[in-house]
This record gives C-alpha cells, sequence and structure tokens, in this order.
C-alpha cells in the first residue's frame, strides 16, 4: 500500500495570522514538469516517494488521486496492495508505458513544502503547464479589493468569521453586519439568529474554480452552513489575463452579493418545515440525508438494531422500504445530535421539530471533526437545505 502525507490543514480567526499564512504559503510552493522529473531518472521507492538518490516527494492523498486519474489508474486498487513495493512497481510500470508519458508531458507537480520534513516536499496536485496559477494570497488581497470597491450598503460591512486552508485549497468565510436569520417560537429569553454571510474558495492545485457561495453562521451553537449559489454564476475559472479574471470576479461577487437577503429567509423557511421522518422517506431523501456523514445510516441500524430486524431478514415490499426509511431518518437525530442541537431539537419553546434542527444536528456533529470532513459536512447539509427549501410545497 502506498503511503501518503497528511495534507496541511489549518483554522483561522483573524486576518493577521491568515496573511503570515499565505504569504508563507505562496514562498513554499512551486511546480515541477513531471517530464523532467523522470527524464533525470526519477522513480517510486519504499512505497511512499517519488525522486533519486538527491531529493524525494511525498505525496498527499489528493496528489497521489491526481496522479492515479492522470494515468488511468484506479487509486483504489494501488490502496489494496498489502506486498512490500509492490504500489511502486506499479506505478514506475505505468510511468514508463508510452500513452502515460503523453499524458504527463504537459503537466506538473503543484509541490508545497511547508510543514514538511526538511528532505523532501509534498505533492499536493497535478496541473497542465499552461495552467495559470492563482496563490492564495492574490486571492485574498484580489476578494479584499473587490470587496472595496462593491456597494455594501445592504449587507453592511463583511467581517471575517473564519478561514481554512486544507491542501493549498483557503475557505474564506465573512459574515454581514446587517443581514441575518432568527428562528421563533412560542417563548424563550433569547434570540436564536443566524449570521448571513459568503464563503470565498480558491484552490492552487488545480482542482476547482474560485468560487463564492452562501455561509450561515447559528449563533446559538456556532454551526457553520454553506448554501450553494451556482445558479447565479459564482464560479469563476482561473484562465485569461489578469485583468479580466478580476472583472470577472467582481461580477460574480456582485451577483452573489445581491441574493444575501433572500438566504436569510431560507432560516425561517427551513423552520417553518416540520421534520416529518415520513414526508422525507416518501420524497425519496433518505440517500441525500443519509451521505451528509458517512456511514451514518449503518451507526443508526446498528444502534436500534431491535426496531431494524425485522427489516432484515426478509423480503421488503415497497411499503416496508419507505417504512424502514422512515425509522432511520427518525432515529438519527437520537445518534447524532450533540448537546446543543439537540436541546434545540427538544425545545419546549419550539411548536414543532423542523428541517433546520435537523440540519443543525449535522452541522453541529461537523464541529467535531478536523476541517477537510468538517466542510464537507456543512456542503453536504447545505445541499439538503437548499432542496428542501426549493421544493416547500411538496411538504404540504
Amino acid at each position: 500500500m502506498f503511503q501518503t502525507e497528511v495534507a496541511s490543514e489549518k483554522e483561522f480567526s483573524d486576518w493577521s495570522e491568515l496573511y503570515a499564512w499565505v504569504a508563507d504559503e505562496e514562498k513554499s510552493t512551486s511546480r515541477v514538469p513531471i517530464q523532467g522529473l523522470l527524464k533525470n531518472g526519477a522513480k517510486f521507492q519504499e512505497d511512499k516517494y517519488f525522486g533519486g538518490s538527491e531529493y524525494k516527494l511525498a505525496f498527499t492523498e489528493e496528489g497521489l488521486k491526481a496522479l492515479c486519474y492522470k494515468l488511468g489508474f484506479p487509486l483504489l486498487a494501488l490502496e489494496m496492495t498489502k506486498e512490500s513495493e509492490l504500489a511502486s512497481r506499479i506505478l514506475n510500470d505505468l510511468l514508463g508505458q508510452d500513452n502515460a508519458k503523453a499524458q504527463l508531458s504537459n503537466s506538473e507537480f503543484v509541490i508545497n513544502e511547508k510543514g514538511s520534513d526538511s528532505s523532501h516536499g509534498k505533492v499536493c496536485g497535478i496541473v497542465s503547464s499552461s495552467y495559470v496559477g492563482y496563490s492564495n494570497n492574490s486571492f485574498v488581497r484580489d476578494i479584499e479589493n473587490v470587496i472595496s470597491e462593491n456597494d455594501l450598503s445592504s449587507a453592511g460591512k463583511l467581517t471575517l468569521k473564519e478561514a481554512y486552508s486544507i491542501n493549498t485549497r483557503l475557505h474564506l468565510r465573512l459574515t454581514s453586519m446587517h443581514i441575518s436569520g432568527t428562528v421563533s417560537g412560542r417563548g424563550g429569553i433569547s434570540e436564536d439568529k443566524t449570521e448571513i454571510g459568503l464563503e470565498f474558495c480558491n484552490s492552487m492545485v488545480g482542482d476547482a474554480a474560485v468560487s463564492i457561495d452562501y455561509f450561515l453562521h447559528r449563533l446559538v451553537c456556532a454551526n457553520g452552513l454553506v448554501l450553494p449559489a451556482g445558479r447565479n454564476g459564482a464560479r469563476v475559472i482561473h484562465s485569461g489575463k489578469a485583468k479580466n479574471f478580476l472583472t470577472r470576479l467582481n461580477k460574480a461577487f456582485g451577483d452573489v452579493l445581491a441574493g444575501m437577503g433572500e438566504k436569510a429567509t431560507y432560516v425561517k423557511e427551513l423552520s417553518d418545515i416540520e421534520f416529518s421522518p415520513q414526508r422525507l422517506s416518501e420524497l425519496d431523501l433518505s440517500k441525500m440525508i443519509f451521505d451528509i456523514i458517512p456511514k451514518s445510516k449503518s451507526t443508526v441500524i446498528d444502534k436500534h438494531r431491535n426496531v431494524f430486524n425485522d427489516f432484515i431478514f426478509r423480503k421488503l415490499s415497497p411499503e416496508d422500504k419507505l417504512k424502514r426509511e422512515e425509522l432511520a431518518i427518525g432515529y438519527l437525530p437520537l445518534c447524532f445530535a450533540g448537546e446543543l442541537s439537540k436541546a434545540v431539537f427538544n425545545s419546549k419553546y419550539r411548536d414543532n421539530a423542523s428541517m433546520f434542527d435537523l440540519i443543525n444536528v449535522f452541522t453541529e456533529h461537523a464541529k467535531e471533526k478536523q476541517p477537510a470532513e468538517r466542510l464537507e459536512i456543512q456542503k453536504r447539509s447545505g445541499q439538503l437545505a437548499e432542496w428542501v427549501v426549493n421544493n416547500k410545497k411538496k411538504f404540504n
């Protein structure tokens, strides 16, 4: 099995630390033509490195995945090898084939030395030699300039809530001083307020365009949620001249900014939709729900085996399958709700549990995870929230 190195993950809550990180990251990240390394005799060795006697390159999982994709070889097959050095021999054999050489003739490794052992750097990804590089240092400065050039009278000042750097992918989250959403119920002593903002994302390894999405931050439990803004044209591809790129980035920001007020209504709309396991099952949303937290469905079934035994050892009718999914969805909050979301979910000040409460079960659970997994859960939770709001009539 080929051993990969953990991609650097860093969390930020203030600008000064973020500025220092992206400036250092820019200095420690480089691109190297793969063909040049091969011509100099570079090979895979020890099921861990690529290089020669004088230098070694390790791989993050994303870097190895990118190489396997270029070679047309499944990463899973490489991960399943057990014999010592077998993974290295397979990769070296693939690199020696003409079609692989052709595939890699115009490709470059993106190498990051930040946080690496002094003897080697880490391959974080692969880009073409014509790829227009865009560092996170430039990205942060450009976002600041774009914000300063736009009219923020409706949103108010955008303040840094949090930021994450994962394998050179930067997630920058800013929230509005003016726009927020509120959940109401029968009473209570404080306001359940959700801040509305934006998430800006950039990748230095060519695996994604610059993106701008909506970010929701619930104050009562500090949960984060990312709502897609793709229909507003919030993807800006790294290409063309710098001036044209900034013009497109500015337009995308303006388009998404105009929709922030609408996202504030999502909080109320989600809180107005009852959490009904039966209806969610009937709408065939079980897969989307259980995909948010990997292996969550098997966890629910294992913890409540006595409830699900009757559905395991016999052929199920369509009605039985719906009932099984309904039960699984109903038990999900019992298995995954954290202290805060469980208290809100069962609050006497709520008329009933809502879809907003279910979403917050996921997003509070996400806070227990490392940044990469946390952000994925928040993103998938946002996709569910978006679907529910866009199809709210189906819940009536």
